[in-house]
């Protein structure tokens, strides 16, 4: 007879450590309080305004203005990039460029990113040093805030490695526009 007692306190031990179990499960767990997340958790797709200033090979000091269409995921793969055209003149000299920029994000801080930026592309000079068509090569950084989900300003610097042309460095406030994805 003890036995069948010990089976059947047994069975009641593991049925009402089920019903526990399922019990606690279907409960919804306590409310977290939510922190303030800086920028999207989707892919955006920005449109992007520049202005620059830079010093030419020759001394030339340019001023202008820079236009990209970029793709950013910061959800997943914290890197995004584009197609981006400028036009940038000054003493006399006018260059004309366009191509392709890459930005991966190494640094995230609340609202803040930090993120190298390279760059490949065309270029064309009104006047010397090597006027007419060149390509370009740009390294650089790029300093952003988001101010909300979809709106960036940043600051960037780089260094442009024209393929026949000398070399020169560049710095830049844009404001980048998105919608999600």
């Amino acid at each position: 007879m003890s036995l069948r007692c010990a089976i059947r306190c047994g069975t009641a031990t593991l049925c009402l450590l089920a019903a526990t179990a399922v019990v606690s499960a279907e409960t919804p767990p306590e409310q977290a309080t939510t922190r303030r997340i800086w920028g999207p958790a989707e892919t955006v797709s920005f449109w992007s305004g520049a202005v620059t200033r830079s010093i030419d090979g020759d001394g030339s000091r340019l001023r202008g203005v820079g236009l990209a269409r970029e793709i950013f995921d910061e959800a997943e793969a914290d890197m995004g990039g584009g197609l981006w055209g400028s036009v940038e003149s000054g003493d006399g000299q006018r260059v004309v460029r366009a191509g392709f920029d890459f930005r991966k994000t190494l640094l995230k801080a609340g609202p803040v990113r930090v993120a190298p930026l390279f760059a490949l592309g065309l270029e064309h000079r009104r006047r010397s040093p090597d006027p007419g068509l060149d390509g370009l090569i740009t390294g650089g950084l790029d300093l952003s805030f988001w101010l909300s989900e979809t709106v960036q300003i940043g600051l960037f610097a780089d260094r442009q490695y024209g393929f026949r042309s000398p070399t020169r460095n560049e710095i830049g406030l844009v404001l980048r526009l998105g919608t999600i994805r």
